[in-house]
């Protein structure tokens, strides 16, 4: 309210609250939702602000008045670095000239450290270091004017901000959106995620080197955890179905892989053993919860919301922990992980709420048949079922041919069959009621063990096999004789 009691135009919609007693400090007005949020220095002595083509400068938690302004023409975005030694990273959008991206030291006059000039780059995403002393800049356009690109091109700049500034392109070899940039919390190193599926993995150190070059995979997520000893790549939305590889940067191995689907969010515990994985609204505002899990893949805890939307889960912030051992999982959650999981034509509904998953993940018609592990571990191979077939199959790591027989990847399909079933009758057990679908499925249990059977015998390459009227002796692998229904084991 104004001091004569009339409303505010515009309407103030940006209010500053101080955390230890919860006042109200200042209740400002934020124009532009690209810069609306005040940035802070560690110390909480400084905080500034973008208002229009004006950076205002706050001290000492005075807010109702600004204590100094420095105007930078058409600026559309300004990133504050931690640090005792602050810098301000800031991006001028091209308007018939080159776009800017400036480093310029905390001071009245933000003096010019270093200027990056691109003509490909509408807008831009800063990303600071722990320590301050770089900057990943990805810069990006809408629009490829080499039509080779539907979704524009991007590129990343790696800004130092020592000896006077300096900067370098970091080298991506392979077309494609950029997924995910993050520092390693050390800020030793950073990993990228980019190109078209089955995007790549890559970590680089400080000079723009590869560091490592984890490989393709169905992924667009990438989280440090907090001691910088384990790197988890994450395949979320519709890219992979939860699908989370995680590995040791000290060995370059993989310590464990399981999926947890429909996740909307995840987030490392500050012990860097734990996580967190969320279904959250407004992306999705059905099976609403959150659930913790070890690195391993075992699961902690679960709090689901049935009657009510989750909006965000959070870590409570903690610098009281230390680097641990890795431990990779036993033989025992290895096969849990592997064998836990739902079709693609059943509800997960049908497994325990927040089970582990193993699941195919889409591959583009193109892309079916190629290798497109490149460089990383072998892609993961798994089968889906069919209600009305018992042969159906897929490799859903987009790789070449899994090299199974018919025989084996029937064997794999009952198996598999098997394993739903006895999700489904725990369930049973435990007092859910079940569609009659999945009733159906629970009576053909015993004609799917016989089936197996079956399949087992015609796998060792000999054997009585029960084939209706007739039995058939399997001779060898490639060749089978029927006998008449009165043949018995040993004539011939």
């Amino acid at each position: 309210m104004n001091e004569d009691g009339t409303i505010k135009t515009p309407n103030p919609n940006l209010r500053i609250f101080e955390v230890p007693n919860g006042k109200l400090l200042a209740t400002l007005i934020a124009d532009k939702q690209s810069v609306w949020k005040p940035h802070f220095t560690e110390d909480d002595s400084i905080a500034i602000r973008v208002k229009g083509s004006e950076v205002l400068f706050y001290k000492n938690g005075e807010f109702e008045k600004h204590s100094n302004k420095f105007v930078i023409k058409d600026i559309a975005q300004l990133s504050l670095s931690p640090g005792s030694i602050p810098h301000i990273g800031c991006f001028i959008p091209s308007k018939n000239q080159p776009a800017l991206i400036q480093l310029r030291t905390l001071n009245d006059t933000l003096d010019v450290i270093y200027t990056k000039t691109s003509f490909n780059c509408d807008r831009c995403v800063m990303n600071w270091n722990t320590k301050g002393s770089a900057l990943l800049v990805t810069a990006s356009v809408d629009v490829d004017k080499s039509n080779q690109s539907y979704y524009g091109v991007s590129h990343i700049y790696c800004i130092l901000t020592k000896d006077g500034g300096s900067c370098f392109q970091v080298p991506l070899d392979k077309q494609g959106p950029v997924h995910s940039v993050e520092w390693a919390p050390n800020a030793k190193e950073f990993c990228v995620c980019y190109g078209f599926m089955p995007s790549k993995v890559t970590i680089f150190n400080m000079r723009g080197d590869i560091v490592w070059d984890i490989g393709e995979g169905h992924r667009n997520e990438i989280h440090y955890n907090p001691q910088s000893t384990i790197l988890v790549t994450c395949g979320f939305g519709n890219i992979s179905s939860g699908r989370m590889e995680f590995w040791n940067l000290a060995t370059r191995k993989e310590i464990s892989q399981f999926c947890v689907p429909h996740t909307t969010h995840f987030g490392w515990a500050p012990d860097g053993q734990h996580i967190c994985t969320s279904t959250t609204a407004p992306r999705l505002r059905t099976d609403n919860g959150y659930r913790i899990w070890t690195y391993q893949g075992e699961k902690v805890d679960e709090c689901l919301f049935e009657k009510e939307e989750l909006w965000e889960v959070k870590w409570k912030p903690s610098n009281s922990y230390s680097k641990f051992a890795i431990e990779e999982p036993n033989k025992e959650q290895k096969v849990t992980n592997s064998r836990m999981g739902y079709t693609s034509n059943s509800s997960i509904d049908s497994l325990p709420k927040g089970a582990v998953t193993s699941q195919g993940v889409y591959v583009p018609p193109h892309l079916r048949g190629k290798n497109n592990q490149k460089g990383g571990k072998p892609a993961a191979k798994t089968t889906s079922n069919n209600n009305n077939s018992s042969t159906s199959t897929s490799n859903t790591g987009g790789g070449g041919g899994s090299g199974l027989s018919d025989i084996e990847k029937r064997i794999r399909s009952f198996q598999k069959k098997l394993d739903d079933i006895e999700v489904l009758k725990e369930r049973s057990n435990s007092g859910q009621k079940l569609e009659i679908n999945q009733m159906e499925k629970i009576k053909n249990e015993e004609k799917i063990r016989i089936e197996l059977e079956k399949l087992k015998l015609q796998k060792q390459g000999g054997g009585e096999v029960d084939d209706g009227n007739e039995q058939v002796f399997v001779k060898d692998k490639k060749e089978k004789v029927k006998q008449p229904s009165n043949w018995r084991k040993g004539e011939t």
